[in-house]
């Protein structure tokens, strides 16, 4: 039977968006809100900000704050891989942080946005248009920044007084880039680490999209490396598992 479910999209609401859009794209990255946050939740996700992924930490996070009886504007740590390379470039970048926006009620300031490095002509950068996205230069200018704050609520939840267990959700490639974090919170945060090993309640989505996107340990390749730092954390451990752990192309 053929299907005849329509959405007419409205002119004005599509001159709507592009506005914001635009917006978006031109405005520069901020850095990461340092004071005036709101209350942690011992929950932090890892995500590449697909919409599954959105639907998905709003019923996560609605479901730990009323499991916890946390204060209304308690908000879980949310760390954002990008990949201008392959998935963000264009406008997509800023549909996604359009989405978020509605799903979740976080701007760049809630949020800690991660990307790779720029490599040679910057490669990790530039999308099927073969342009650099603006934003990929800002957040990598800021990375080092990004990484201590991110590093630095997820210690303070660690080694928070309450025995609650840290939730931790894998749910995006890691593209080096949880390694990253992972690594600096056991370098500068030895204490931090011990506590989140012990803590930490891992739930990782190991289709084969994200594995494959997650770094393993080479010989030829340096570090940091996802799975030396997913690893450790693995006490407590859930896959939701498509596809094999740790394969990669």
């Amino acid at each position: 039977m053929e299907s005849h479910l329509k959405f007419p999209r409205d002119p004005a609401a599509l001159s709507t968006v592009s506005a914001i859009l635009k917006e978006v794209r031109v405005s520069d990255v901020p850095p990461p809100r340092l004071a005036m946050k709101p209350p942690l939740l011992p929950l932090v996700i890892f995500s590449d900000f697909e919409l599954d992924d959105l639907m998905a930490i709003a019923e996560l996070w609605q479901w730990r704050a009323v499991h916890m009886g946390a204060p209304e504007d308690a908000r879980p740590i949310i760390v954002f891989i990008t990949d201008f390379k392959t998935k963000d470039g264009g406008e997509v970048f800023e549909k996604k942080l359009l989405m978020a926006r509605m799903l979740l009620g976080v701007t760049l300031q809630d949020i800690y946005t991660l990307v790779c490095p720029p490599g040679t002509g910057n490669v990790n950068w530039t999308y099927f248009d073969k342009k650099v996205h603006p934003a990929a230069p800002q957040l990598y200018r800021r990375k080092d920044e990004i990484l201590a704050a991110a590093a630095q609520d997820i210690v303070d939840v660690a080694l928070s007084d309450s025995n609650e267990v840290v939730d931790v959700y894998f749910i995006s490639p890691g593209r080096g880039l949880f390694g990253e974090l992972l690594q600096g919170i056991e370098r500068d945060h030895p204490k931090g680490w011990e506590a989140l090993c012990q803590k930490a309640n891992v739930v990782m989505y190991t289709g084969s999209f994200n594995t494959q996107g997650c770094t393993l340990r080479k010989e030829a390749a340096p570090g940091p490396f996802d799975y030396d730092y997913i690893g450790p954390l693995e006490a407590l451990v859930t896959l939701l598992t498509i596809g094999k752990l740790g394969e990669e192309q």
